[in-house]
């Protein structure tokens, strides 16, 4: 397998002999300093930066709207924590020695 893959090689390295050399256009090095120079800073249009304001607080009011009304159904507003709400349920579901 060894000498199959340095065969190969040897060959892509034979069948390169008789090529000339690349060479790059006259105006590449202009076009590379041209970028270069260029400024890198782009330009959010004010529309864009409304949308995602938003957006971020349609989410959030979402968000608020769901963790009230999860807490009004689950009867956590009666000052009770969902951890301690949680951990009862827990407790009273594994009924491991009965």
């Amino acid at each position: 397998m060894k000498d199959n893959k340095e065969k190969w090689i040897a060959d892509v390295f034979d069948s390169m002999k008789g090529s000339r050399r690349s060479k790059p256009s006259a105006d590449l090095f202009a076009k590379i300093e041209h970028q270069l120079d260029a400024p890198e800073a782009r330009i959010i249009p004010i529309n864009q930066w409304r949308l995602t304001a938003v957006a971020a607080v349609l989410l959030l009011i979402m968000n608020v709207f769901v963790l009230r009304q999860v807490t009004q159904n689950n009867g956590f507003g009666t000052g009770e924590t969902m951890v301690e709400h949680t951990s009862e349920q827990l407790i009273s579901n594994y009924k491991i020695y009965d």
